[in-house]
């Protein structure tokens, strides 16, 4: 029995080891081709607040509480991209989004 309980245990925290693993594969793709890792965006997490949420940006489920952060970024081709980061709900998911027409439109996740 003792063998058992240790041979979980053992399995157990070798798949709590490949969670960061895949966690840091996972990246946005925009519209433009510009890509950020999530880890790379988490950061923008702390910078997020209730006070740079502005009417014109994407909505969100109604009854969430919902954070901003906004930033720029150089293209290859050297024109600035606007950016949107949101932090949604309680137990926050994360949206990305790049201005792009004169629109908000949605960074993509990817597993890469």
């Amino acid at each position: 029995m003792k063998f058992l309980r240790a041979a979980t245990v053992a399995a157990m925290a070798g798949l709590l080891l490949l969670v960061p693993a895949a966690y840091g594969k996972m990246y946005y793709q925009c519209v433009s081709e510009k890509t950020f890792t999530v880890s790379a965006i988490e950061k923008y997490k702390k910078k997020a607040s209730i006070d740079q949420v502005r009417s014109d940006d994407p909505e969100v489920i109604t009854g969430q509480q919902c954070k901003a952060a906004r930033f720029t970024e150089r293209l290859q081709n050297k024109v600035k991209m606007s950016y949107l980061f949101q932090v949604v709900g309680m137990e926050p998911s994360y949206r990305l989004f790049e201005y792009n027409e004169s629109t908000w439109q949605p960074c993509i996740l990817r597993n890469g």
